[in-house]
Formats: C-alpha cells, structure tokens, sequence
C-alpha cells in the first residue's frame, strides 16, 4: 500500500472514491470535482490518497479550522473490498503525523458504531452528536 498526498491531478480519483462512498453510506455529502480541484489549492485543506496495485482505493481529507486552531478530518473512505488491511488507520496516522507539526488538536465526527475504531487510534469522546432523518 502507498499512501500519497493528493494534487490536483487526483481530482478525477478523489471524485470517484466519493461517489463510491456517496453510493454507500447514507448521510455521505458528495462533492464535485470543481469542489475537490479548489479545496486541493487551499492550504488549509490536506487530502491522502491511498494506492494498492497502481489502483487508489481510499481518502481522507482534513481541514485547518482557524478559529479552533483546530483539524477536522472531514471524510475517510475506504473501498470496500480493500477493508480490514488498515488502510484507514494508516491514512488517520499520516494525516496526524503532518498536522502535528502545526496545530495540537484534531477533532471529527462521527457515529456510534465507529466510535471504538477512532478510540483505539486515540481519540476521546467529548460530545454527543444527535442526528434525525426527516424525509
């Protein structure tokens, strides 16, 4: 596995993996490829893409919060027949190794089932975050 920082030339494969996410998970936000082509020329932005075989199966974006002085990690995504290889675990570590230089906090949302995951790479659960579908 490679895990790369993304350019713009990734714009095509970043708007793929997110469509494949959009596709499977409900609450996924898509983004366009106009979205990702101007978030990679922000610097506040920083995007992984994560490779197997020449083929790039996962991603994550994180964006600098002025105000908090703070990191999100906005979106991980895996595809699915490349999990369970921590590939994400791999991507989260990465992206932490380079914010860490800039900033002491990195903050995400996400739900329940997944809270275990994130705990066991060493985040803490501050907050509950409620959510209600009304379509």
């Amino acid at each position: 596995m490679i895990v790369r920082k993304a350019t713009t030339r990734d714009a095509n494969s970043l708007d793929e993996l997110d469509r494949s996410a959009w596709e499977e998970i409900k609450n996924w936000s898509l983004q366009t490829k106009q979205n990702f082509k101007r978030s990679l020329k922000n610097q506040k932005f920083y995007f992984l893409i994560a490779s197997e075989d020449k083929k790039d199966v996962g991603y994550l974006e994180s964006e600098y919060d002025k105000e908090k002085d703070a990191v999100w990690l906005k979106n991980i995504y895996v595809l699915k027949k490349f999990r369970k290889k921590n590939i994400a675990r791999y991507l989260i570590k990465k992206c932490c190794d380079y914010w860490k230089k800039k900033i002491d906090l990195i903050l995400l949302l996400t739900a329940d089932r997944n809270l275990e995951i994130f705990e066991r790479l060493g985040f803490n659960k501050t907050i509950n975050y409620m959510l209600r579908i009304i379509k």
